[in-house]
């Protein structure tokens, strides 16, 4: 899951390759759901379809609109029904106040508080942690990061760092999954220059970044 929603944020160009990975993606989540228990094949599917479009895309030479949102949205039904948090897991359960992303006040009526976000991390070795500060994750060597939550309401500095990066009031939650790397592709490069402009974007939010020198030199 962590693997896919990372492609899915930094691919920036349709091509066979590109192609290929997302196929190989969608085949690997389709494995999952084969397995799966009847309740979690359905957000499963719904995570395999931004992938499949992205294969559609390549093949037949049309536009592609990635919609990360809706592939975290589902992500978080499966994290949710794994913990046994849904209401098709827990039929007696109050129902949730709001969904998990939920559209965020204008930022000129914004306190200075900040979004909260929940990243999923994994290391070279697979191992998975939900982190809920991006400096949490400096102690080890993540590679990829996920956001899988997110709520709160955007400061000035993350609606400065968001602005032309996406249309989402919390779209600063991508930014801190750069933040939150000290390993893998944003470190060790080469960068694409959307993805340059990326790893910008992310040291307005964490100037402080361990390895701001390295990312910095990849933007180049």
């Amino acid at each position: 899951m962590t693997r896919s929603g990372e492609f899915l944020r930094t691919v920036d160009e349709l091509n066979a390759a590109n192609g290929e990975k997302a196929k190989g993606l969608s085949e690997e989540l389709d494995e999952v759901a084969r397995t799966a228990t009847e309740d979690l094949r359905e957000p499963i599917a719904g995570m395999r379809q931004p992938l499949d479009k992205l294969v559609s895309a390549v093949e037949n030479g049309t536009d592609y609109h990635q919609k990360l949102d809706d592939f975290a949205a589902e992500g978080q039904k499966v994290i949710d029904i794994c913990r046994g948090e849904t209401s098709a897991m827990t039929p007696s359960a109050a129902p949730t106040e709001a969904p998990v992303l939920a559209e965020a006040p204008p930022a000129s009526e914004a306190p200075e508080a900040g979004i909260t976000y929940t990243l999923a991390c994994t290391t070279a070795d697979g191992s998975l942690e939900r982190i809920t500060d991006y400096r949490a994750a400096w102690s080890q060597a993540f590679e990829t990061c996920m956001p899988i939550e997110v709520g709160g309401t955007p400061s000035l500095e993350e609606v400065q760092a968001n602005d032309g990066y996406t249309d989402d009031p919390r779209g600063a939650r991508f930014l801190y999954t750069v933040c939150a790397a000290t390993a893998g592709h944003y470190v060790d490069g080469p960068l694409s220059e959307n993805q340059a402009a990326e790893v910008v974007r992310a040291l307005m939010l964490c100037p402080d970044h361990p390895k701001r020198a390295q990312l910095e030199a990849n933007t180049k």
